[in-house]
């Protein structure tokens, strides 16, 4: 079952194999490793040096950089002048977290876990990105995730309409294992799943 896992992951998620690694962490982010409920989660925090808002964590889009998305392009300088602790994580098989399921969204729990511990008494909030964006509405239709405050941007409406576009034969063999099992079609449908959330 593992080699046909990887055998999954290695078609549908070549992007998480790229990663562009770096020797130094970009100043003031400190690296820390999580224990995950399925493998291990590498992840950066960096605090702010305003009254703290609350926790921010950032989940990845479907790119190589993985959390360098984020301290690349700027969404994490904005989140800390704006008073908020950031942490910026690799799902797993994403960057430096090796792949270990299927299960992105119980990554984000266990990055909500070390949140809770790291920055207690704050607020915790959680802004996902395309593919970090699905995962996110999955994790908040959990009872008792935490999260505060949402954000999702350019999310999938389900990862089949996603490979239809660019991956036909994947597609095929998706919509055969899905008429087999209707009830995975659903749990990565994600309109359904942003009627799911609970709380933020």
């Amino acid at each position: 079952m593992w080699k046909l896992k990887k055998w999954a992951y290695a078609v549908m998620l070549p992007r998480g194999a790229a990663y562009p690694h770096h020797d130094a962490v970009e100043v003031n982010w400190v690296k820390v490793t999580i224990p995950g409920k399925q493998g291990q989660i590498c992840a950066e925090i960096r605090h702010t040096t305003k009254s703290v808002k609350g926790v921010m964590i950032l989940a990845h889009p479907y790119k190589a950089e993985a959390k360098r998305y984020f301290t690349s392009h700027g969404l994490a300088d904005w989140y800390l002048s704006e008073g908020w602790t950031v942490i910026a994580f690799d799902f797993n098989g994403f960057g430096e977290s090796t792949f270990s399921g299927f299960q992105y969204d119980q990554d984000i729990h266990s990055v909500l876990a070390f949140a809770r511990e790291a920055v207690p008494g704050v607020p915790l909030g959680l802004h996902g990105i395309s593919f970090g964006a699905a995962q996110s509405l999955a994790a908040c239709g959990k009872k008792d995730h935490g999260i505060r405050f949402l954000v999702v941007e350019n999310c999938l409406d389900n990862y089949l309409s996603y490979f239809q576009k660019r991956n036909t034969t994947l597609y095929s063999v998706l919509r055969a294992m899905h008429a087999v099992r209707r009830k995975k079609q659903v749990s990565h449908n994600y309109i359904v799943a942003a009627s799911h959330v609970q709380s933020p």
